[in-house]
């Protein structure tokens, strides 16, 4: 079953070239941030390839190191400051944790994250776009531990943020996996009435894609009926 799986809406291979190849025209004149931000992107590229994940977790430390040198896994975030570069590289390292079948220490590293947002001083923008992303992997991660509560908990806080910095993407996300822990919840009532608006905010956004998902992975985990519950009403 598809239990709080990622939603990957992932640039596709060319998009990703087209990139690498702008980056690389820059070489001679790069900034150490935009070597950070070239090398994430061709680690990306290369682990859509090879599926090298411990090789992805050794070149996003590398990565991330240009600038936090003193950084380790054991590092106390809250004293420090961060570029949202920074943060996209531990997000990273916290995602690959996750694929390597860490979930505890991806829950540890991404709840940093997640702490660190919400207590240091983070320009709107960013905060509109990292803070509902950070949550809906959180959510979807303690979904998969059994710790249903906190998923909830954490989608909630996502769905807060994405209310108040219009982010109507990461919104839908964040909805489905409330409405799919309600049901786990045994409060299927209201999962139900949760999961519509996640599929009509689907509509809204003309993300087919999202929508499918959703349609796939409820009937993966509960069932025809259920779906046919859900989309009557």
């Amino acid at each position: 079953p598809l239990y709080f799986t990622r939603l990957t809406w992932s640039f596709s291979c060319g998009k990703f070239e087209n990139l690498l190849e702008r980056y690389e025209s820059l070489t001679p004149s790069m900034t150490i941030l935009e070597k950070q931000e070239y090398l994430e992107l061709f680690t990306i590229y290369n682990v859509m390839h090879d599926h090298d994940y411990e090789k992805e977790f050794e070149q996003y430390l590398k990565i991330l190191q240009l600038t936090f040198p003193k950084y380790e896994l054991s590092t106390d975030l809250s004293s420090e400051l961060l570029t949202m570069e920074e943060l996209s590289l531990i997000s990273n390292i916290a995602i690959n944790f996750n694929k390597r079948g860490m979930l505890a220490e991806s829950i540890n590293l991404l709840s940093k994250i997640k702490i660190y947002l919400e207590t240091h001083v983070i320009s709107k923008e960013d905060f509109g776009i990292k803070y509902p992303s950070i949550t809906n992997f959180l959510a979807n991660w303690y979904g998969i531990s059994g710790n249903y509560e906190q998923a909830l908990k954490i989608a909630n806080d996502g769905i807060k943020a994405c209310q108040e910095n219009n982010r109507l993407s990461s919104l839908s996300d964040l909805l489905y996996s409330k409405g799919f822990t309600l049901i786990l919840l045994k409060r299927k009532t209201q999962g139900f009435r949760v999961i519509r608006q996640a599929l009509c905010l689907t509509k809204i956004i003309k993300s087919s894609e999202r929508f499918l998902f959703y349609q796939q992975d409820i009937i993966s985990s509960f069932g025809q009926t259920v779906w046919n519950e859900i989309a009557i009403n």
